[in-house]
This record gives C-alpha cells, structure tokens and sequence, in this order.
C-alpha cells in the first residue's frame, strides 16, 4: 500500500460554453464554499487550474484523493464546477453545477508526470438544452491525461 502525501496539479478545461457563462471552480462544502474562477477564460474555453492532495491508496488501491476542492466519497469523488446562481453571477434566477470525476485519476497517470507537469481533462462546456453543462459530466476523450 502506496503511504505518501503529496499535491497533485490539476487542469480542467470547459470547452466551447455558453457565451457569456459566469462559472467557478467550488472549494469548501455546498452553503460554505469559496468560489475560484477561471485561470483563462475565451469564447473556446473556460480553463480552471487547482491541486488536489494524493494521500496514499484509496479502498480500491487508487489514489486517494483529498482536498477543499473534492466531494463526494472516496469511490466516486469529483469537483463542482458551477454556473448560475451558484457562481453568483449577476442577473441570474437559476443555477447549475457540473460535476467533473476524478476516478480516472491512476497511479500510471501520477508516475507518468514530469517534475512541474499536471493531468488535464477536458469536458464540454454546454449541455443539450444550450445552457452550461451540468449533473455528472462525463469527460472528452481520453479522459485525464498527463498535461504539458
């Protein structure tokens, strides 16, 4: 069983959002949470850049992953991304929250880093309905990969 504590950068990249989009990285639990935004942010992409904290081996002998930006439980944990209401954006009457797994996140993945890399996943940043991608997302293909 894999002991070490370490921080593990991440990048999360909404493609393609709806124009004008409000959107925020969730840190801290729902009714007290922190909102971050965007690193980057264009008509193509809304780009969020955190660390998550790898401390040792999950149940499943994955990582486990830990941190003010992850929810949920340790066999399905994940990020909030949230629109709306909820990233508090001016003018708005209804909210969304997408949620961004993390279960692809391997050991191979984590070995694979360069000294100063990242793992980057890509989701799509509207839903059918035209509004901001919302519920479980599932991620582009090829889901977290080792970024540059």
């Amino acid at each position: 069983m894999r002991a070490e504590t370490f921080e593990l950068p991440l990048r999360i990249v909404m493609e393609h959002p709806p124009a004008g989009a409000v959107v925020a990285l969730q840190r801290g639990a729902t009714g007290k949470a922190e909102l971050v935004g965007p690193v980057s942010a264009s008509a193509e992409a809304l780009v969020f850049e955190f660390a998550v904290t790898v401390s040792g081996a999950g149940p499943d002998g994955g990582p486990r992953l830990l941190g003010a930006c992850v929810q949920g439980p340790p066999g399905g944990r994940f990020v909030y991304l949230n629109s709306g209401i909820y990233s508090h954006a001016p003018g708005t009457t209804e909210g969304r929250r997408a949620k961004v797994p993390l279960g692809g996140i391997s050991w191979a993945l984590i070995e694979a880093l360069p000294v100063g890399g990242r793992l980057d996943a890509h989701i799509a940043g509207t839903a059918r309905d035209g509004g901001v991608a919302c519920a479980s997302v599932p991620l582009l293909s090829p889901g977290w990969r080792v970024g540059a």
